[in-house]
């Protein structure tokens, strides 16, 4: 009955399709259309992970070359850096994890605002990974280590072509370069700072490139990767590290899952189990070390702190 109207039963109809490859006639009962539409419509709700947009057409094209991330085997990439490989690594556990829903990178104008963009749950995580006392456990859950304590070494990049310029065997030859990096990157900054070292702050990873090619500042903390030459190009400046000598960044680095986005606590919950997979198999191990960012090749420099 509907607002005291009569109603009489209703024979649930059926589609029928014929297969274009058999002539076979099917018929589907609506009912159990419903329940496939219904089942589509229930995959979990995408990842976005958000980040500065100078790498990401990098993991993009990275992700659309190999046809979804699962399929990539070997991070031995051109111009691969850290957060091109936590990207990755992100995704493959997401799926290693269970979760099933897309993974999106999302552009934000600078770190600081990724962060907030990820903390209002605007996003679901920032792409990079943030060293553990950075990460406020009241706005984000924390993953297990992407990089674990000791893995973490820098060195300190300056212009390629004045790279011959520079005679710097320890700390006191360090202290008479002027470096830049960003106030929000607390361990860089305090890193640097702690040593001694004139550091000027910069908004954002174009910012300290562009000023150093300026001659503003001379070098910046920075991570090693597989090319021969270590070089590493952003705004059309291109740095390398000043040979023998290396920084040592103590602590771990952990993935962070909005506690405010709806499918936060289940993307958490999915990039743990990933991640434990990933370690317990090498991939993580290995991913580093094919990109060059822990390296074989540095392991004799002079550490400087």
């Amino acid at each position: 009955m509907f607002w005291g109207v009569p109603m009489k039963p209703v024979t649930k109809p059926s589609l029928r399709f014929t297969s274009r490859h058999t002539n076979t006639v099917c018929r589907i009962g609506v009912a159990t259309l419903s329940m496939l539409l219904l089942g589509s419509a229930l995959a979990s709700p995408p990842v976005t992970s958000v980040a500065e947009p100078v790498n990401l057409e990098y993991v993009n094209t990275w992700i659309a070359e190999a046809k979804g991330c699962e399929n990539i085997r070997s991070y031995a990439r051109p111009n691969i850096i850290r957060f091109s490989v936590e990207a990755i690594l992100s995704c493959q556990a997401l799926k290693l994890g269970g979760y099933d829903g897309e993974y999106k990178l999302v552009p934000a104008p600078n770190y600081t605002r990724a962060m907030l963009i990820a903390a209002n749950g605007e996003a679901t995580m920032p792409t990079e990974t943030l060293w553990t006392e950075d990460l406020d456990e009241k706005k984000f859950y924390a993953t297990k280590p992407l990089l674990a304590d000791g893995e973490i070494v820098f060195g300190a990049f300056v212009k390629a072509d004045k790279l011959k310029s520079y005679n710097v065997k320890n700390i006191n030859d360090l202290k008479k370069l002027k470096a830049v990096t960003s106030r929000n990157w607390v361990k860089d900054w305090s890193t640097l700072t702690g040593m001694g070292v004139n550091t000027l702050d910069a908004s954002s990873l174009e910012s300290i490139y562009k000023m150093i090619g300026a001659d503003r500042a001379q070098f910046t903390l920075w991570s090693f990767n597989a090319l021969p030459s270590f070089e590493v190009t952003v705004e059309s400046v291109t740095l390398a590290p000043l040979p023998g000598i290396k920084i040592l960044m103590h602590g771990e680095r952990r993935l962070a899952v909005s506690k405010a986005a709806p499918n936060g606590l289940e993307v958490f919950n999915a990039l743990n189990k990933g991640i434990e997979i990933l370690r317990a198999n090498g991939t993580i191990a290995r991913a580093w070390r094919e990109s060059g960012y822990i390296n074989k090749r540095t392991e004799s420099w002079t550490a400087l702190n």
